[in-house]
C-alpha cells in the first residue's frame, strides 16, 4: 500500500467519524434527520463532502479544508440548541 494511499484511507476513516457524530447530535437535537435535510443542515453538507471525495474529486488539502468548515457547522447547530 502506497503511503498516499494509507493516508488518503485515514482521512476518509475521519470524515466518516465526523458524519457519524454530526448524525449523532442532529438525533439528539431539536432537528429531526428529516427536517435537517429539508433545512440543508450541517450533517447534509458532510455527507456532500464525503461523497465528493470518495470521488476523488478533492485533494487530502482540500478535504482537510473542507472537514475544518464542517466542524464549524456543527458548533453552530449545537450553539443554536443553548
Amino acid at each position: 500500500m502506497s503511503a498516499k494511499l494509507k493516508v488518503l484511507q485515514i482521512a476518509k476513516h475521519d470524515v466518516e467519524k465526523k458524519l457519524k457524530h454530526a448524525k449523532k447530535e442532529l438525533v439528539h437535537s431539536r432537528f429531526n434527520y428529516e427536517n435537517a435535510v429539508r433545512n440543508h443542515a450541517p450533517v447534509v453538507k458532510i455527507e456532500g463532502y464525503l461523497r465528493v471525495y470518495e470521488n476523488n474529486e478533492v485533494s487530502y488539502n482540500n478535504l482537510v479544508g473542507m472537514v475544518s468548515a464542517a466542524d464549524e457547522m456543527i458548533l453552530e447547530v449545537e450553539g443554536q440548541e443553548a
